[in-house]
């Protein structure tokens, strides 16, 4: 679920130790369906983030947690600062997201094209989560410039090629055999973008 409006700051999501930029809101359906009146409510503190909190969110056996908050939630008439604690009281230890069900987007690498809308802007890489019932069933890796290359992340964090822009790419583990990410777009692509890295240097060879 992302806003119509100005582009919104992330979540985050740590997984093997990476913190990731997810591009996704999962605890929204879960505000959804609380009642009014128990329902914590968040204040917008910028048109960057007008859902008024961002949470930090973590694998934990094969499950997402949501394990930290931070923003501004109304008490009566006052705002305050936002708390994992604070919003949700029998959440210790973190809040399992037994609720959600569907795709959540990370996204690595430098910025490809900003679009001034929701969770719209394009990176070099998405790592696509599907869940069910908050437990993690697949991971995909998708390196995005024209054409893409797909790669199934494997329990352990390996990586086999299912499509893309090299040859016999389906199923090969690992084709490019570990070279780092810049070799990779001199071989496919070219040229690499200029910019910084989304949440810090991202090699080719870390995705694990």
């Amino acid at each position: 679920m992302g806003c119509h409006m100005t582009a919104q700051v992330p979540e985050i999501l740590i997984h093997r130790k990476q913190k990731l930029a997810l591009f996704d809101q999962p605890l929204y359906p879960h505000l959804k369906r609380i009642p009014k009146a128990r329902r914590p409510t968040f204040a917008a503190d910028s048109t960057a983030r007008w859902r008024g909190y961002t949470g930090t969110w973590e694998i934990r056996d094969g499950m997402l947690t949501l394990i930290a908050l931070e923003g501004n939630l109304r008490q009566g008439d006052d705002v305050v600062d936002a708390t994992l604690q604070l919003a949700f009281p029998k959440a210790k230890g973190g809040l399992i997201a037994k609720w959600f069900t569907g795709e959540l987007r990370c996204v690595e690498g430098m910025l490809l094209q900003y679009v001034h809308q929701g969770y719209g802007s394009q990176y070099e890489r998405d790592r696509l989560f599907q869940f069910e019932n908050g437990r993690l069933i697949s991971e995909i890796m998708v390196l995005n410039p024209p054409p893409c290359i797909f790669y199934q992340i494997s329990e352990d964090g390996s990586r086999t090629c299912k499509s893309g822009p090299v040859p016999y790419a389906d199923d090969i583990e690992d084709p490019l055999n570990g070279k780092p990410f810049e070799a990779v777009y001199e071989e496919v692509w070219s040229k690499r973008p200029e910019g910084e890295e989304f949440f810090g240097p991202l090699a080719w060879t870390s995705l694990g």
